[in-house]
């Protein structure tokens, strides 16, 4: 659970709900990760929907993800047309 009291989460998202940025000084920094796939939002599978269009106002929120991991253990580049996408 990410508690964003009434603030941003902090994160940068592309239209497949892919997370392309996080802010170091956000909620989401230290759980999510640039590359992580949003599967779901307090509960609601997001399908072909975007994270943006599920996710209603509330102090804190859950998601479902899919962690992208590098094979080499480094850093993983940004999604084509780099870190894009609305914030949340």
């Amino acid at each position: 659970t990410i508690h964003r009291g009434n603030g941003p989460l902090g994160m940068f998202v592309t239209a497949q709900n892919v997370v392309t940025e996080v802010d170091p000084q956000g909620p989401c920094a230290g759980k999510l990760q640039p590359g992580d796939r949003l599967l779901a939002v307090d509960g609601k599978s997001l399908g072909s929907q975007t994270v943006h269009s599920v996710i209603k106002p509330s102090p804190d929120h859950t998601f479902r993800l899919r962690r992208r991991v590098s094979p080499l253990g480094g850093k993983m580049a940004s999604p084509p047309g780099g870190s894009g996408g609305p914030s949340c």
